[in-house]
Parts: C-alpha cells; structure tokens; sequence
C-alpha cells in the first residue's frame, strides 16, 4: 500500500514537471546576448588565472619552508619531505592550467571571440592576492631567539653610538643608589 502510494507520488511529480522540461532545455540553447559571453569567457579567464596564482605561490612556499626545514630544526622525515611532494604537485598542475590558460585563446579564436576581450582581464590586476599572514620581510630573525633578536632594523650601520646614561647598569637596578 505505501510502496504504491509513493510511487503514484513520484509519477505525478514527473508528469507535473514533463511540460516544463522542453521549455527549460529550449532556454538552455537560446543564444546568449553578446555582454553575457563576453562576461562567461573573462570569468572563465580569470578563474584560470587565479588557479595559476595560487598555484605558484603554493609551489614557492613549499619550496621555501622545505628549505627552512634543511637549516633549521623544523619538520623532519616525512613532513619535510611533504614539502618537496607539495611543491611537486603544485608545478604539476600550474603546467596544466598553464595549458588550460593557451587553450582559451585558441577556443576563443575557433568560436570567433574577440581576444581582448580576455585581454581586458590582463589589465584588471592581480587576479589573487595570497593571504596576509606572513609578514613582508621575510626571515629576518635567521631562527634566532625572538627575546634575544635585535630590534634595530638598520642594526646600527649608519648611526653614531648613543651615550649611554645607565652606566651600564640592569635596568632593574637604575634607580638604585651607589
């Protein structure tokens, strides 16, 4: 009884929905205005060009921090290597979608698509940007103690030597009497 029921349900689910599929099918293949393909090839473009972005800035940090791991006493055996295989994989597809990236040009030009259509995309910018928590300087520090890093940033080349006015004394002790 509930095993008829249902499927008496799931058929006129169907046959409610029968009509509408050739007309839906019909707007799938209607032509597409000219601003509509001119905004699905630069999206197109721009997500390849952001997958390549992406991809060699995560074959470069791999290469760093696996270089890191060398020097330093960081990550060893298997996750250092994991570094290498990371880096690998990365270069691995930045070819692929480097060849996605010239196949788009040769479809545009086969579909008779402008190209600076495309080329507008180029002139946008940075299609991504990597995130933000490593800071611009790099390893400044060498892996050094961060209490026992200097502060200077110049580290003094340049500067006269400051009198000192402690005498050379713990600053806990300054006001300290002789």
């Amino acid at each position: 009884m509930i095993r008829t029921a249902a499927s008496t349900l799931a058929l006129a689910i169907v046959l409610a929905w029968s009509p509408g599929l050739p007309a839906a099918a019909q707007n799938a293949n209607a032509p597409k205005s000219l601003e509509e393909q001119k905004e699905d090839w630069q999206e197109r473009y721009r997500r390849l060009l952001a997958d390549a972005a992406r991809l060699e800035y995560n074959a470069r940090e791999s290469r760093e921090n696996y270089a890191r791991a060398q020097r330093r006493n960081y990550p060893r055996g298997g996750t250092r290597e994991k570094f290498l295989i990371d880096a690998e994989t990365a270069e691995t597809q930045l070819a692929k979608v480097k060849d996605q990236i010239d196949a788009i040009f040769v479809e545009a030009r086969q579909k008779s698509i402008p190209r600076n259509w495309l080329w507008e995309v180029d002139d946008e910018g940075p299609a991504w940007t990597p995130p933000a928590s490593r800071s611009n300087g790099g390893d400044a520090d060498d892996g050094r103690n961060p209490l026992y890093a200097d502060d200077d940033e110049d580290h003094g080349a340049d500067d006269e030597a400051a009198p000192r006015d402690d005498d050379g004394r713990n600053p806990l002790y300054r006001n300290q009497g002789n």
